[in-house]
């Protein structure tokens, strides 16, 4: 506000938009303190484009984002290729854990919530997946002439049990004699 000869002036900006917002930004005042002459005095208003939040989560911990979050304007364009999500020509990468003994990871795809252009603040999801990894156990006979075995092979996944009973093997539950 501003206060000439006892009246007072306020001076209020127009609401925002989706894609601006604007601003007061204080008075220009070219008469002074006091009134000598005829004078302007103006209310300075500015317009500013609107920033919004792009988040950018994971669907479990299976994996990495090169970016957890990026501000950028309204309008900005994202597209999607692959392991990449480019936002306002921001790249950010999604990439899996490395590989274990127990288990492969790999990136499966990315949830857009945001669509092509951004609007408002809005999330992209990189969805990361793993399974566990199998194992092929060859059951052998040190000689085939003296004895068998029910399977010469059989898969199982890392850490299940072997454990052996007289002449039985057993391997996650399956018996082998």
């Amino acid at each position: 506000t501003i206060t000439v000869g006892g009246v007072t002036v306020t001076a209020t900006p127009i609401g925002s938009s989706s894609d601006h917002s604007y601003i007061f930004n204080g008075w220009i005042n070219s008469c002074g303190s006091t009134v000598a002459t005829n004078c302007t005095i103006t209310a300075n208003f500015a317009q500013t484009g609107r920033t919004y939040a792009v988040t950018i989560a994971k669907n479990n911990d299976y994996g990495t984002v090169s970016k957890n979050v990026i501000n950028v304007p309204y309008g900005a364009p994202i597209t999607i290729n692959g392991k990449t999500a480019n936002i306002n020509n921001t790249s950010i990468t999604a990439t899996p854990y490395s590989n274990t003994a127990q288990y492969t990871y790999y990136f499966s795809d990315w949830t857009n919530n945001c669509g092509s252009t951004v609007v408002n603040d809005c999330t992209i999801i990189a969805n990361f997946a793993r399974y566990d990894n199998s194992y092929t156990i060859t059951i052998a006979s040190n000689n085939n002439s003296y004895g068998a075995v029910s399977l010469s092979r059989i898969s199982a996944t890392y850490g299940s049990s072997i454990t052996t009973n007289n002449n039985t093997l057993t391997i996650n539950g399956t018996k082998i004699t």
